[in-house]
């Protein structure tokens, strides 16, 4: 589903309960809102173009990166970001929820069987 946006346009490319994978396309000068997401991570992966992210840190600190083509950058849930595009920009932007690696219940222990040849 394409979606067009004042700074270009969206397009989602895969979605499931844990993840969203969208290409991105952003005009020269373009950006987004001063945002923040509650629950899910962003990763913003850099196809060509050049995009300066800020995010606002929890200490009033406001850090800026400028991303160029094959770079990558996480932020995480609860901090407020905008991208800017330094040139036209193409990026997959990805969303992922936390997941937990304790997330598992045992009934029993793995181990290791004798078995015949």
């Amino acid at each position: 589903m394409k979606s067009g946006k004042i700074w270009g346009e969206t397009n989602l490319v895969f979605s499931n309960n844990n993840i969203q994978i969208n290409q991105i396309h952003i005009k020269k000068g373009g950006r987004c809102s001063i945002h923040m997401h509650n629950h899910k991570n962003n990763i913003f992966f850099i196809q060509s173009g050049r995009l300066l992210i800020e995010q606002w840190m929890k200490a009033g600190v406001v850090d800026s990166t400028v991303l160029n083509k094959e770079d990558k950058m996480e932020i995480p849930s609860q901090i407020y970001h905008r991208f800017t595009a330094l040139e036209d920009t193409s990026a997959l932007e990805i969303y992922y929820l936390d997941i937990d690696d304790n997330d598992i219940i045992r009934k029993d222990c793995g181990s290791m069987i004798k078995l015949s040849n």
